[in-house]
């Protein structure tokens, strides 16, 4: 998939993932995300994209080692299932 629609997927997994018991404003915000990419028949998860949940599991336990310098949500992510 381009990376543009990677980034796109990348987004929702991670909002959703931030919005788990997050603001009423944000979780609006992922529903018109959903819609958005519903109506314009877009990916809306990494297996649209012919991502598996494997590889998925190991994008996210190597990506916090690839700029070391510079803290994400995907720290979270690696700490939490660890």
């Amino acid at each position: 998939a381009p990376h543009g629609i990677q980034v796109l997927i990348a987004t929702l997994f991670l909002e959703q993932y931030r919005t788990g018991s997050s603001f009423s404003s944000s979780i609006e915000s992922l529903k018109e995300l959903k819609e958005f990419l519903m109506f314009y028949n877009l990916p809306m998860s990494f297996s649209d994209i012919g991502i598996s949940d494997n590889e998925l599991k190991e994008i996210i336990r190597i990506a916090p080692q690839t700029r070391k310098d510079r803290y994400s949500i995907l720290d979270q992510i690696f700490i939490k299932n660890h």
